[in-house]
């Protein structure tokens, strides 16, 4: 009988180890889930801002391009064809 008490407090024991153990256990993976789902979000945000980002400078090239397109024509009308031609072919004689 008193070696069933003994072995009976010595399981005891161990369940409480156990239990401290295992609630031990469990707050880490709680903070590890938290800390996993925080840097998951700060990735997609990042993701976000430079597509978002990506984006913008596409537009801005666009609008760039088109701009220049529009100088360009218009320097094109602002000196005469025969003027652009005699100044060809002068460089081309210069080579």
């Amino acid at each position: 009988m008193i070696e069933l008490t003994k072995q009976n407090a010595i399981l005891e024991v161990n369940l409480m180890r156990l239990t401290r153990k295992y609630q031990c256990l469990e707050e880490q993976e709680k903070l590890l889930r938290r800390e996993y789902h925080n840097k998951d979000e700060d990735m997609a945000e990042k993701d976000r801002f430079t597509h978002q980002r990506i984006n913008n400078l596409k537009e801005w090239k666009a609008k760039a391009l088109q701009q220049m397109n529009t100088l360009h024509s218009k320097l094109k009308l602002a000196v005469p064809i025969s003027e652009l031609q005699q100044c060809t072919m002068q460089m081309d004689i210069a080579k």
